[in-house]
């Protein structure tokens, strides 16, 4: 099942065993497979968004950042809460 959390000029999509992020106006997208990604979510900012850092394996460099305003916080953790289960999925670890 795909999954789609669109955040202004951003789009990340669940595809299966992959993640995928698009941004308006950049004619490439960025990918990474569930066995590879690490999700690091820090926030509330001072503007009660949280920041979430999409990233291949520990990597701190590449991967990608969203800002999740406040009023988008509850799909932007059902979203989450698909991507983590998708990746225990790819993983053969059990549900839950």
């Amino acid at each position: 099942m795909d999954f789609e959390l669109l955040l202004g000029d951003e789009l990340l999509v669940l595809d299966g065993a992959v993640l995928e992020y698009f941004h308006r106006g950049v004619h490439e997208s960025t990918r990474i497979h569930l066995r590879f990604l690490s999700v690091h979510a820090k926030g509330p900012d001072r503007h009660g968004r949280m920041q979430c850092h999409f990233a291949p394996g520990e990597d701190a460099i590449n991967g990608f950042k969203v800002k999740i305003p406040p009023d988008r916080d509850a799909e932007a953790r059902a979203f989450l809460e698909a991507v983590a289960a998708a990746k225990r999925r790819a993983l053969g670890a059990p549900p839950g």
